[in-house]
């Protein structure tokens, strides 16, 4: 019969068999979803678990197969933006998302949720979107992603319980990332950004803007920030009427070679701003501006302190007040011990 190829336990070939009742609207918890190398396309909102009436329990897990010979994708083909609307529980691994829409796109918009995102991919140059990823309205967790494309890289925006962003790549090509690779705004709660390398934005690194009046904090620790058009990390509440209350946590970034300044603060001096252990480089304009100042345990490097810059290569070198500078340079350096 004509459904062989894709019956249970068999291979489906398609995300939207059914155009009145996609497959994964169907998708319940505790459910593993394995895709095989390939491309996959969706034309529709990635509405998960939409018709489940059940009450959410373990994961959705959508993963690429053990056996997949290359990253599996799932392309937008249609519409302005490409939302990703988990209404269970779903952790996402080993995926790549692109898109063919070139006029008037957007970018990946994860809303409802929590979700997870781990070892994929988000590639979206050349596209024009506004942004490649975005966040808006629930909880998540990305860890050990590559995110390209769009005016934003990753916009984390609007009312959710937090966000944390690990060990993710930026690559902004030189050409892509016009405003910055990560935005964040709006009445965040909490948000991590740790342990990222953020490279090559057109704009700036990580830009903070209009953050909603006592209840936010936000945290960017240990990441490599280089090779931006604009500032390395910039907070920015020029417009936002006031914003006492908010929190910012800088601790032990590597922020060089920007074309404007490291860290620059612009506007009032109405947030409880921490800055420890950060290290500077070569930022056009000067390392800190407004009322960012260096901080506790700051380094100012007096050489290149990567491997290979010009390769992208941003592991440390073993330069005297280059990397060799930056070597167990944390701070704090130790852990307390209770005396």
């Amino acid at each position: 019969f004509s459904g062989a190829t894709w019956h249970i336990n068999g291979s489906r070939l398609s995300l939207e068999s059914d155009s009145s009742n996609e497959d994964y609207q169907d998708w319940e918890s505790g459910w593993v979803i394995e895709f095989e190398a390939g491309t996959y396309t969706l034309a529709d909102s990635f509405d998960v678990g939409q018709n489940s009436a059940a009450a959410p329990g373990d994961r959705i897990r959508i993963q690429a197969a053990s056996g997949a010979v290359s990253r599996p994708i799932i392309q937008q083909t249609s519409g302005n933006r490409y939302p990703f609307r988990p209404f269970l529980p779903v952790e996402v691994s080993g995926m790549k998302f692109t898109t063919t829409v070139t006029a008037s796109a957007y970018g990946v918009a994860i809303t409802f949720g929590p979700v997870v995102f781990d070892d994929c991919v988000f590639d979206l140059a050349g596209s024009g979107a506004s942004y490649c990823l975005q966040a808006n309205g629930a909880s998540c967790v990305i860890v050990n992603c590559y995110i390209t494309g769009g005016d934003i890289g990753l916009q984390l925006t609007g009312s959710r319980d937090g966000c944390s962003v690990q060990n993710c790549v930026f690559d902004g090509k030189g050409t892509e990332f016009l405003t910055a690779a990560i935005q964040i705004g709006g009445k965040e709660h909490g948000i991590n950004i740790d342990s990222c390398l953020v490279l090559d934005s057109d704009g700036d690194g990580i830009r903070i803007v209009s953050l909603a009046l006592n209840d936010t904090m936000v945290s960017v620790t240990n990441c490599t920030i280089v090779d931006c058009d604009g500032d390395g990390i910039v907070y920015d509440d020029t417009g936002a009427g006031g914003t006492v209350g908010n929190s910012l946590s800088i601790r032990n970034n590597l922020i060089a070679y920007n074309g404007l300044y490291g860290l620059l603060h612009d506007g009032p001096d109405d947030t409880n701003n921490v800055l420890q252990g950060n290290a500077v480089y070569s930022n056009t304009s000067g390392n800190y501006s407004g009322f960012f100042i260096a901080g506790d345990g700051a380094v100012t490097l007096t050489a290149d302190p990567f491997t290979n810059r010009a390769s992208d290569d941003y592991t440390l070198n073993n330069t005297a007040g280059g990397g060799a500078l930056l070597r167990e340079a944390a701070y704090p350096a130790t852990l307390p011990d209770g005396t």
